[in-house]
């Protein structure tokens, strides 16, 4: 049909050839896209397949390691899946969403944050298609011992690989398309040229009349066929048509100037109801040109054209209708009400020409009455099926005026006893002077609304949890004020907030106990060592210093390695204990001047860089609400990091800034701080080890430390709640970022 419509505005030739071609074109077209999706079908559904034995797989290899709480055991295992060529992810997460192993170490220990891991906790066990699109695929499936529920086994895989083959099979499929097209051109080319010649001089002659041209002939070799008869009829109709065009021109011109006054659609209507004559807004409401319209069926433009037909014959057998309902189909395929008003035109004689119609474009209105019956309908259905108890009260007495099923359940009473009491009457005690106070402030207009936590009393006595929110509802004028109240039942969380919040009581008596134990260790520990080193220390700086003549260069050499080791075991075991403290010393948060505490540290450590070229740019930095002076560590050891690591250039160049943002999973707002070198930088393959540990990228031999300076950043930065991480380049240089986040004191 498509093609036959293209077709239809051109010539003979041309439509032979475009319907061909357009008809042929489609079919092939079509033919290949249910092949294309048909494969892309296939191989999305094997990638799905095998995104969740991938995540089956994981969940049965880990369920040893979860039983026995072996975290490094279960680490391991998800590396095992690393290998898999469109991994993007593995991990094996417990029940209240913490990630117990990851594919991405960094993300080991964290809890899951994002709606569809959220999601995911919260949901019963089973298979969770987290996610399924062009791009990945991801699927979650519970790990289970003897049917207890103890976490879950995630896995996303690519698909870049199934674009990549689809694309190919596209464009090859395309370029057969081409070809085959082009070859039904030539062939339809060849069949048009033998039939179009004579039709297409007729067709020329139509077009040069359609234009206003009524001198123009059909000048067709003679002949007997059908084709010269019409041309002779053509010749002789053109003849009449010219003789009457000036009587007819001025008679129309008239009638056209009162047609085209109205900005509504006007019709004429033969008595047969074929179309006489139209105005400029018939045009715009049907898509069709005058020229189009006019001579057509009068119902055909209708989406009843059964009705439509019925009403022009009321006019002819009434004289007239009076807001006849129709609706007018456009060309491009949207519907337009109307209402028709319409009656006969006479000539002198008295006898009927035809219908003059007048139609009222009413869509907009019958929009409005479907939107307001749409909205009262789908309000009462919320209203009563909504999961959320609901119910109307008045603004200053609190009376009840109508309660859903859903309130009057949470209440532990029928609809009918909600609505003969006042809603404050069956809140708990404690929480009836907070209600006051807020329905107050709310009636005053100095609140929009208040999402709290309070009881209600049921009739036998027990109280339940509930979340209520209230805000005002806009009523008729000179209404009484009413407030829409919407409660939730929230008694089973608050017995888990409860019971979590007794584990945690517990839980930080024993980390307590257990920081005394580790402290009472550390300081022995640090003190059996110290003086043991001392007298290592001691007796060799003695030796070097009594027996320097009877010592060569040699032994000499040898007693001072003794005496470097040594106080480089004093360093280790300080770091140690530094590691330790910032990971059990109380943080006192209080307003932190980030920019003055760098040029503070960097003052100390200038000291130590005399004799280098060495450029510092501390760019102006926000302040923080921290520990200061765990933050002041932090500073130190970053600073202390760009200084060493730029020492074998010549010209050494330190840059620290800061910028606030939104933290990566839209959950808030925080500031990050980084300090850049361009220094001897560091190999990225490596950089899971930075912040380790003892871990350290360079030799010794090279630069001096221990490797536990980035380590005590990370803790002091975790346990601000924030995060780090670094990038850099071998001999390129290196950036370290910490990020904090932002208290709410903070952005105000």
């Amino acid at each position: 049909m498509f093609s036959l419509a293209i077709a239809a505005r051109g010539s003979f030739k041309r439509q032979i050839i475009l319907a061909f071609v357009v008809g042929f074109f489609f079919l092939i077209s079509a033919f290949i896209a249910y092949m294309v999706k048909t494969e892309s079908s296939y191989r999305y559904r094997d990638s799905s397949d095998a995104t969740a034995g991938l995540a089956q797989s994981l969940a049965v290899s880990s369920l040893t390691w979860v039983l026995a709480n072996d975290v490094v055991g279960l680490q391991e295992v998800v590396h095992s899946f690393r290998s898999y060529p469109e991994l993007r992810y593995a991990m094996v997460i417990s029940p209240n969403g913490r990630v117990l192993a990851h594919s991405d170490e960094t993300k080991v220990g964290q809890f899951v944050t994002d709606e569809q891991s959220l999601a995911l906790i919260k949901a019963p066990p089973g298979k969770r298609v987290m996610l399924d699109n062009d791009s990945i695929v991801d699927v979650a499936v519970p790990i289970e011992i003897d049917k207890r529920h103890v976490g879950w086994a995630r896995v996303g895989l690519g698909r870049e690989g199934i674009a990549g083959n689809l694309h190919e099979m596209i464009l090859s499929n395309m370029l057969f398309v081409l070809l085959a097209t082009a070859l039904s051109l030539l062939a339809a080319i060849l069949i048009a040229n033998r039939l179009g010649y004579r039709i297409g001089l007729l067709v020329r002659v139509a077009e040069e009349v359609h234009a206003g041209n009524f001198a123009t002939r059909a000048n067709i070799p003679s002949g007997e066929d059908e084709i010269t008869k019409l041309a002779d009829s053509l010749n002789q109709m053109l003849d009449a048509l010219e003789q009457n065009e000036e009587r007819l021109q001025a008679a129309s011109l008239y009638t056209r100037s009162l047609i085209e006054a109205s900005l509504d659609p006007l019709v004429t209507i033969s008595a047969n109801g074929k179309i006489t004559d139209v105005n400029k807004a018939t045009e715009e409401a049907t898509g069709f040109s005058r020229s189009e319209l006019i001579g057509t069926d009068f119902a055909a433009y209708f989406t009843e054209p059964k009705k439509a037909h019925t009403g022009y014959q009321q006019v002819f057998s009434q004289g007239f209708v009076r807001d006849y309902p129709l609706t007018i189909r456009h060309r491009a395929g949207h519907q337009i009400d109307v209402l028709y008003n319409a009656s006969v035109y006479r000539n002198e004689a008295g006898e009927v020409l035809g219908v003059f119609a007048a139609a009222r474009d009413i869509t907009e209105r019958k929009k409005a009455e479907e939107s307001t019956r749409i909205s009262q309908a789908r309000f009462g259905t919320i209203f009563n099926q909504a999961p959320l108890g609901i119910a109307l009260i008045d603004s200053f007495t609190g009376q009840i005026y109508e309660v859903n099923p859903r309130f009057a359940e949470i209440a532990g009473r029928t609809i009918e006893e909600m609505t003969t009491i006042v809603w404050m009457s069956i809140t708990h005690p404690d929480d009836v002077q907070k209600d006051l106070d807020n329905m107050a402030l709310l009636n005053a207009g100095k609140i929009t609304g208040f999402n709290m936590d309070k009881r209600y009393r049921r009739p036998d006595g027990s109280f339940v949890w509930i979340n209520m929110t209230i805000a005002p509802l806009r009523g008729e004028q000179n209404s009484s004020p009413r407030h829409l109240c919407m409660i939730d039942d929230i008694t089973e969380r608050k017995q888990a907030e409860e019971k979590i919040r007794q584990m945690n009581s517990d839980l930080e008596q024993r980390v307590a106990e257990r920081t005394a134990e580790l402290e009472s260790f550390a300081y022995s520990v640090s003190h059996d060592l110290r003086t043991p080193l001392r007298a290592i220390d001691g007796f060799s700086r003695l030796v070097l210093q009594q027996y320097e003549g009877k010592l060569d260069d040699e032994g000499k050499r040898l007693l001072n390695v003794v005496r470097d080791n040594t106080q480089k075991m004093g360093q280790l075991i300080d770091d140690i204990l530094a590691f330790s403290r910032a990971g059990r010393l109380e943080i006192k948060k209080s307003e932190t001047d980030m920019e003055a505490l760098a040029h503070e540290v960097w003052q100390d450590i200038e000291p130590s860089m005399a004799g280098r070229e060495v450029r510092l740019e501390i760019k102006p930095l926000p302040k923080m609400q921290g520990d200061t002076a765990m933050l002041r560590q932090v500073w130190v050891n970053l600073l202390g990091n760009a200084a060493k690591f730029t020492s074998p250039k010549a010209a050494a160049a330190i840059e620290v800034g800061g910028s606030l943002g939104l933290v990566a999973n839209g959950a808030g707002n925080e500031c990050t701080f980084y300090v850049k070198d361009n220094g001897v930088g560091f190999d990225m393959q490596y950089v899971d080890k930075l912040f380790g540990v003892f871990q350290r990228l360079h030799g010794i031999e090279e630069f001096e430390g221990t490797g536990i300076g980035l380590a005590i950043v990370k803790r002091i930065i975790t346990r601000h709640g924030g995060r780090v991480w670094a990038e850099g380049r071998v001999n390129e240089g290196a950036t370290f970022y910490f990020a904090l986040p932002i208290l709410s004191e903070e952005q105000s």
